[in-house]
């Protein structure tokens, strides 16, 4: 197990010189892709009916596709970052869904969490650790450790409060709380504001 997670970790030391690679090579590609069908971007000499004509390029004349490849780009990159780190949890998350192992999941979390917070963080190696930790939390309301998990929003939490994962974890708290309290209103209520990613969890729904 500590093998696998500082692999993990390891993975990500060197994580922003490969988003920079990818970036970069997406874009060459980007390039070539727009200028097979637009021809040479950069400014050039044609010959036309014997005569030496200088072209623009499509750099010059239709710049906006210039921005469209960098847009798309950026957007590229980054989904192979995330792919890239939410593939190896999908490895843990096996425990879960395979073993059904769900006190050796959270177990597992546990050491990712804390052996990434006595890292001095380096590329993406933070990401790898706030991803854990909002798993981390749910791995505790699964079984049933709603106060550890309160405790350690509370206290120990590490990531943005009020973002969009502590908000998530936030909520399977209070549902799981409202659930085990036999509080059939209060767990309405709270799926009502808890927007669509749990109104359509048929997991949630099935407890109402």
């Amino acid at each position: 197990m500590e093998e696998q997670i500082k692999k993990i970790y390891e993975k990500q030391k060197n994580g922003r010189i490969r988003m920079i690679r990818n970036v970069l090579l997406i874009y060459a590609a980007l390039i070539c892709v727009v200028s097979i069908f637009k021809g040479n971007p950069f400014p050039h000499q044609e010959t036309v009916l014997f005569f030496d004509v200088k072209q623009p390029g499509w750099v010059t004349t239709d710049p906006w596709l210039l921005w469209i490849c960098v847009v798309v780009d950026l957007i590229a990159g980054i989904f192979i970052l995330i792919r890239d780190i939410l593939r190896d949890f999908s490895k843990i998350d096996r425990i879960l869904s395979q073993q059904c192992d769900a006190e050796k999941y959270s177990e597992m979390l546990e050491e990712l969490v804390k052996y990434g917070k006595s890292l001095d963080y380096h590329g993406f190696q933070k990401s790898v650790m706030l991803i854990a930790e909002s798993k981390y939390v749910v791995a505790l309301i699964i079984n049933g450790q709603l106060q550890k998990a309160e405790e350690y929003i509370k206290n120990e939490w590490e990531g943005k409060r009020e973002g969009r994962s502590w908000q998530q974890v936030m909520t399977n708290l209070e549902l799981s709380k409202k659930y085990q309290e036999k509080d059939a209103a209060g767990y309405s209520a709270t799926l009502e504001k808890a927007g669509k990613v749990f109104q359509k969890n048929p997991l949630f729904m099935a407890k109402i």
